[in-house]
């Protein structure tokens, strides 16, 4: 058994970033936005246990934290300009969350000299804490709502790759990480500040 500590960055947005502009009847026209405000960096302890000669399986816990904003402008593109009544409004919702990802995977080896390159593939289970949603509407912005987020979970699958690498005591071992998660979470209308489906992370572990 072998204990250690992984740091990482993921690559992609947490949530694809959007500006799109539609036409209604009524209003004449929307903007919306979408941003990601989520921490890139992911961290926490991890274990590996040796099965075969060149196979292990590994876990651990990842702690990341999300925040993602969508924001809606609807008005009047010719408004007239003595009418007080103009139809001019923004809409923005703030989605905020903290995650743990608890990965299990197996790992094969490719070599057994100093420097060792590896493939690994398997499931993880992310769990979300302190969920919430902001919602603000109004210019300026009030906030006029705040609730508890309905979603608490979701899973995937992991495709992993890497190299391991001996530092006298220590193990270094630097990889790439894509999962490919089951569902998206945080959708909502008219605000789809939704994850990504895809996720792509550089990690750094470290052992002894």
């Amino acid at each position: 058994m072998r204990l250690g500590f992984k740091i990482g960055v993921r690559l992609p947005d947490e949530v694809a970033t959007l500006k799109r502009t539609e036409s209604f009847s009524e209003f004449d026209q929307g903007d919306f936005y979408i941003a990601d405000e989520s921490r890139r960096i992911a961290f926490g302890p991890a274990i590996e246990f040796r099965l075969l000669t060149r196979m292990s399986a590994e876990s651990g816990v990842l702690y990341r934290s999300i925040a993602t904003v969508g924001t809606t402008h609807v008005f009047q593109t010719n408004p007239n300009p003595g009418d007080p009544f103009n139809f001019n409004l923004w809409f923005r919702r703030r989605t905020h969350a903290k995650s743990i990802e608890i990965p299990a995977l197996l790992r094969f080896w490719l070599s057994d000299k100093s420097v060792r390159p590896f493939v690994g593939t398997g499931y993880v289970y992310r769990r979300f804490m302190d969920s919430s949603e902001e919602l603000f509407a109004g210019s300026p912005f009030v906030n006029f709502a705040r609730r508890a987020s309905t979603i608490h979970s979701n899973h995937g699958v992991v495709v992993t790759g890497g190299l391991e690498m001996k530092a006298r005591f220590l193990r270094i071992s630097p990889e790439v990480r894509y999962t490919r998660w089951s569902r998206r979470v945080f959708d909502g209308s008219p605000f789809p500040t939704a994850t990504n489906l895809n996720q792509v992370d550089l990690f750094f572990g470290i052992g002894l």
